[in-house]
């Protein structure tokens, strides 16, 4: 996992730092690389949507699918499965969009995490000397410090241990007053309050803000996202849906605990932006406005473009009903001797190694009359 965030990271970092050439304030800096990224995966919110204003187009016919073969669940699948193949639908396309932001998110985490490499380009071996040099100090967990995020932590402990970083301690050679400036010109602070560098804590200070703000707009997100796709999930989705709309936001608020503040700053935006691109996609891109598209293909003639994943589903369904069919057809012929023989090469398939030891010397004995 490391390995993806550093070489994903590494490129992104590019982005963050660039950023902070424009107005060299981490907070604002980041803030701005959370719109740039936000808007380069833009194209995977729209595909997202359109698949959703689709699927409500035809989710009544779905509905009535349901309906008819209510006693009847694999008939039922697969009518819902030539329907979507009719309409050129893919549910697991929503889900694709998911897979590609994932590695990106993880080189995202690299940079919030990394600002003394990705903003600073300072060198290793410097940010890792003072690390040791806190951790000598006690000024720093020696676990905090081989966590990710550590970078942050010992930005948020230049103040407090300024002649030991400089000068060196314990043995431990400083990193010199030009390095010692250098990333003192990374202002952590937001608003002049609340350190980035810092981990939130239960205590009341401003930085408990950080995880009570990622709890409200995460919350405020994932009910956008519902409201979203509200009438296309079954019953069964719903659930799914309430569980991760509850959970999601009360887990980001618990991380929020666990990592300094300038990450979850970074969640807070993301939730923010996140929230707004929903509500305006559902605004542009509506059923009715997918039907119009679908509508204007149609009269120029373009064919619809039939989804792999349904035609290679709908050709295993076939074939599976096929063979369950023709061996149910073929039991029927059999003759009386073929059912009895058939029936006891299930039941031999169906025992377990015991009985199967025991039903071996059974017929030995018989055969044998060995006394077993």
């Amino acid at each position: 996992m490391n390995f993806l965030m550093n070489l994903i990271g590494y490129p992104l970092g590019w982005i963050m730092w660039a950023a902070y050439q424009v107005i060299p304030v981490y907070s604002i800096a980041l803030i701005i690389f959370t719109v740039v990224m936000k808007a380069a995966m833009i194209p995977l919110g729209v595909k997202q949507q359109k698949n959703t204003a689709h699927m409500q187009l035809f989710k009544p016919k779905v509905d009535e699918i349901n309906k008819r073969y209510k006693d009847k669940p694999q008939k039922a699948q697969e009518e819902i499965s030539k329907l979507y193949e009719r309409e050129g639908y893919n549910p697991l396309s929503g889900c694709s969009s998911m897979f590609i932001q994932l590695p990106i998110i993880y080189g995202l985490i690299d940079v919030v995490y990394r600002p003394m490499t990705h903003i600073l380009r300072l060198d290793s071996a410097v940010i890792e000397a003072a690390k040791n040099i806190l951790k000598s100090v006690k000024a720093v967990a020696e676990k905090d410090l081989a966590a990710m995020g550590s970078e942050l932590r010992v930005l948020g402990q230049l103040d407090a241990h300024k002649d030991a970083l400089i000068n060196g301690a314990n043995g431990i050679e400083g990193i010199g007053a030009e390095a010692y400036e250098k990333m003192t010109s990374l202002d952590l602070n937001l608003f002049g309050i609340i350190n980035l560098g810092e981990t939130p804590t239960w205590a009341l200070n401003a930085l408990i803000l950080i995880p009570i703000f990622s709890l409200i707009t995460a919350l405020a997100s994932s009910i956008i996202s519902m409201k979203m796709t509200q009438g296309v999930n079954d019953a069964q989705g719903k659930g799914c849906s309430y569980a991760m709309m509850f959970g999601m936001p009360f887990m980001s608020a618990y991380f929020s605990f666990l990592v300094p503040a300038g990450v979850g700053l970074y969640w807070i935006i993301s939730n923010v932006l996140a929230g707004v691109q929903s509500i305006i996609l559902r605004k542009i891109i509506t059923p009715e406005k997918v039907k119009e598209m679908i509508e204007k293909d149609k009269q120029k003639g373009k064919k619809k473009k039939k989804s792999k994943f349904m035609t290679k589903l709908m050709e295993a369904q076939e074939q599976a009903a096929a063979q369950q069919g023709a061996y149910s057809k073929g039991e029927k012929e059999l003759s009386d001797e073929e059912q009895k023989a058939l029936a006891e090469a299930k039941r031999k398939k169906s025992l377990s190694d015991s009985e199967k030891l025991a039903e071996a010397r059974r017929r030995y004995a018989e055969k044998y009359g060995d006394d077993i």
